[in-house]
């Protein structure tokens, strides 16, 4: 049986329009469901997460009381003085066991450039820390320019839609420490095929995608996949659990 380490979740953000805030508590309920044994989570929805450094301590304080989460704080640059030291904000995710960090340039408000995010970035690689990126927060070129900059900083690219495979395949042969999290809506027909033969099964992240979308679909695609078995485990939880493991703490 296929281990499942969820790269791709979160609770409690909400949502402009919506009236439902997901809760820790139907996270892991359906986790318990489907047998999805640990989860690396985020605060989401993200849209209206105003407030970083509480949405952070919440993660943390959650994470502590449920085993099978593993908290992925946002992190932030420092250079105004509002929130902790980028050393700080490192530290306290050391601290307290992160698995990985978050950063959301677009949605935070932030510039890209090295005089802005370099040092955040710099310590990051320093230590290793795996980076979940949102693309709609990115963007292709983006990407490729930080994982250009910072070849030793593990970063997941997450939430990619079934219409970018002409680019995600070449950004992932250009850039080996660019990771795809395989989650919904990376919907491609075959795709986990695909993937596989082109970039290597080690740089896949099974995630579901929760709660932007139903957890069961991910999982029967990689279920269903025709590719080895071991290559299955992989994309389920052991390249989550390697990266991970190579966090210098």
């Amino acid at each position: 049986m296929i281990e499942l380490f969820d790269a791709q979740a979160g609770f409690g953000g909400a949502r402009r329009g919506q009236p439902w805030i997901p809760t820790v508590e139907e996270l892991l309920g359906h986790m318990e469901r489907l047998s999805i044994s640990r989860a690396l989570v985020r605060t989401d929805f993200e849209e209206m997460d105003g407030n970083v450094p509480l949405s952070n301590q919440i993660l943390y304080e959650t994470c502590a009381r449920h085993g099978p989460l593993m908290a992925c704080p946002t992190l932030l640059p420092a250079g105004c003085g509002d929130v902790p030291s980028e050393q700080e904000q490192i530290d306290e995710l050391i601290k307290n066991g992160g698995g990985a960090a978050t950063i959301r340039p677009e949605r935070d408000s932030w510039s890209i450039a090295e005089w802005c995010c370099g040092e955040l970035l710099g310590m990051l690689e320093d230590r290793r820390v795996p980076v979940l990126c949102r693309l709609a927060n990115f963007g292709f070129e983006t990407m490729a320019d930080l994982a250009g900059r910072h070849p030793e900083l593990p970063m997941v690219l997450f939430q990619v839609g079934y219409r970018f495979q002409r680019t995600l395949i070449p950004l992932m042969k250009t850039f080996s420490n660019v990771h795809l999290a395989v989650g919904s809506p990376f919907s491609v027909h075959r795709g986990v095929e695909s993937m596989t033969e082109q970039v290597g099964a080690e740089r896949l992240l099974f995630g579901t995608g929760f709660p932007n979308s139903d957890m069961m679909p991910p999982i029967t695609m990689l279920t269903y996949a025709e590719i080895s078995d071991a290559d299955k485990q992989l994309i389920g939880s052991g390249n989550l659990d390697r990266l991970i493991g190579g966090i210098r703490r």
